[in-house]
């Protein structure tokens, strides 16, 4: 990307819960500091708090919004997927092997696309890829192709987004974007549009990795 960069659609806020206390107004300063127009702040989708989500969205609406999936359900519990290389590896082994944890994270990815939220629903799908966040540690070269093109065709007919996402490239097993790799290719061959994200969990993150 050789243009500069005038939103970041990715941020979190002082309420994440793995994030920093820096304040909205800290990242609202240097948001004007380096030029950008635009940020959005982000929380997290769970499976299974559909209505819920609902309900606070028809209440208070937003501008713009991501669906995030960080925790999968196995055997009727919540678990987060990108909390550790062991963690990561004793999912794979509830559910069979790696493959088959690829599998679910793309199949509720899918669910999260076609669940109705209501008119406020968010539409654009955030670091598409972050299962490869223990790439480095626990190889694997998805190739699901009948699944990730069930992916695309939704996100085409819903007409979403996708979050371009740089956190990877600051993740010490990862090292690259999400999204990369198969999803990537599919995601090109399907137009599907990009959206810049530097996933920043503090002020200092904020619009990084855009040249890289």
């Amino acid at each position: 990307m050789n243009k500069k960069v005038v939103k970041d659609g990715h941020v979190h806020s002082p309420i994440c819960p793995h994030g920093s206390k820096d304040s909205y107004e800290m990242y609202i300063e240097k948001a004007l500091k380096i030029g950008l127009q635009e940020i959005t702040f982000t929380e997290h989708f769970l499976e299974g708090y559909e209505e819920f989500t609902k309900t606070l969205l028809n209440e208070y609406g937003c501008e713009d919004g991501l669906l995030a999936i960080h925790f999968l359900k196995i055997k009727g519990e919540f678990y987060c997927l990108d909390e550790s290389p062991q963690r990561f590896m004793q999912l794979a082994d509830m559910l069979g092997g790696v493959r088959e944890l690829y599998d679910k994270y793309f199949d509720t990815m899918l669910k999260s696309i076609k669940v109705n939220l209501g008119p406020h629903k968010p539409k654009r799908i955030a670091h598409p890829t972050l299962i490869r966040i223990f790439n480095k540690k626990v190889p694997y070269n998805y190739t699901n192709k009948t699944l990730l093109e069930k992916v695309m065709v939704e996100l085409k007919q819903h007409n979403y987004e996708i979050d371009y996402n740089m956190t990877g490239l600051r993740k010490p097993y990862c090292g690259e974007t999400y999204p990369s790799g198969l999803f990537l290719e599919l995601a090109d061959k399907y137009t599907i549009p990009k959206v810049y994200g530097s996933d920043a969990h503090c002020v200092d993150h904020l619009g990084m990795g855009y040249y890289e």
